[in-house]
């Protein structure tokens, strides 16, 4: 969380109001169906703890020409929701069906994610459609991907229909795990027996484990799980710089998990492929 609020304030500020005007619009909308057009406080939709509902995030992200059916988008605003089951919107619009509340996105955490997939929108409107130019360098369809279709398997696959996108968030199939940065071979991480690891080794993993959840007893860490959120914090803990779509890559590829959290055994063999144990 702190690399993304660090990128947040580093946007240009035409930006940073982008981001938050699409949030806030989509706020008011909320409350108006809550209230029947009721009057909304400013501070209130600026309060970071302030939700809109999940249901509603893709529309926001239309609001800042960001792909509005984008999967993997979606399931990193999903993850961050996890943690917030209460607050302004779920308290004061709707339950679901058990009496649980419905996931909301905060204003934090709304900033967080846009900042990372709007950070090298330096003019605020850096986005084209992808078949209009193809010449620019984050089109991941390079030239060293042969068009007869071979690896097909582990290719994105577009979505039905032409939509306005940027180099930072790409497609991903549901069905398939996503592909790494051109140029590095992608390992068959769900092949991997961490069965077979040192006990040096395994230590290691439960180590780097524990650096994720520095709150939760060492007995109780295996049942962790690791979230978009846990992933962007450690980073900025360790001063790395990580871009939303190498988290995404990260997840999708190692996650045996249909939420694309991260479990222990995940991460052990993440680890173990990568060559980091």
């Amino acid at each position: 969380q702190a690399m993304a609020d660090e990128v947040y304030s580093k946007l240009p500020p035409r930006t940073q109001e982008r981001i938050d005007d699409a949030f806030r619009a989509l706020f008011e909308q909320s409350r108006g169906l809550a209230h029947s057009g009721g009057f909304v406080r400013d501070s209130e939709s600026n309060n970071p703890q302030t939700q809109i509902p999940l249901d509603l995030v893709p529309s926001a992200l239309g609001r800042l020409n960001l792909p509005d059916d984008d999967d993997a988008v979606f399931t990193v605003f999903r993850n961050a929701a996890s943690g917030w089951k209460g607050g302004s919107y779920s308290e004061d619009v709707a339950m679901g069906g058990e009496g649980e509340y419905e996931l909301g996105v905060s204003l934090e955490d709304w900033r967080s994610v846009c900042a990372v997939l709007l950070e090298d929108d330096d003019e605020g409107d850096g986005f084209v459609r992808e078949d209009d130019d193809n010449s620019g360098e984050d089109v991941y369809r390079g030239e060293d991907e042969s068009a007869d279709g071979e690896g097909s398997d582990d290719d994105f696959i577009p979505g039905p229909r032409t939509r306005r996108t940027r180099g930072s968030t790409r497609n991903i199939s549901p069905d398939s795990t996503a592909t790494p940065p051109r140029g590095r071979a992608k390992p068959r991480a769900k092949d991997t027996d961490v069965t077979k690891l040192t006990a040096k080794q395994k230590q290691a993993a439960f180590d780097t484990f524990a650096l994720f959840f520095p709150d939760v007893k060492e007995e109780e860490l295996k049942g962790e799980r690791i979230m978009i959120k846990d992933v962007q914090r450690v980073a900025g803990l360790l001063k790395e710089k990580i871009k939303a779509e190498e988290v995404i890559d990260m997840l999708e590829m190692f996650s045996t998990s249909l939420d694309k959290s991260m479990s222990y055994d995940d991460f052990v063999r993440m680890l173990a492929v990568t060559g980091m144990i």
